[in-house]
């Protein structure tokens, strides 16, 4: 084999082995950053909740506030509809990865 060839072989291999690091590290950056995002909407999850019930067993609570909350609840659920979850009327073949 001509010498030539032989380091153009071993840079291609070694180009291709740092090509698939470099995935590896990519994909688990985003799973990382998605796992992040999703501990930070459970907690917004959590907080809407809370403040709907606090809003709820309250009394004497303005229109006002009712309004921001449920305003805040609806596009919390605009959030969780775009990845519908299995089985729904709207959307039977839904698929919800998992967990």
């Amino acid at each position: 084999m001509h010498p030539i060839l032989s380091i153009a072989i071993a840079a291609a291999v070694g180009l291709q082995l740092a090509l698939q690091i470099k995935l590896l590290m990519n994909q688990q950056e985003l799973r990382q950053a998605l796992t992040d995002a999703n501990a930070k909407v459970e907690k917004i999850a959590t907080e809407v909740q809370a403040l709907k019930d606090t809003v709820g067993n309250a009394d004497n609570v303005p229109q006002e506030v009712v309004d921001a909350v449920n305003n805040l609840a609806a596009t919390l659920q605009r959030v969780d509809d775009i990845n519908p979850d299995e089985g729904t009327p709207e959307n039977p073949e839904a698929r919800t990865p998992p967990r």
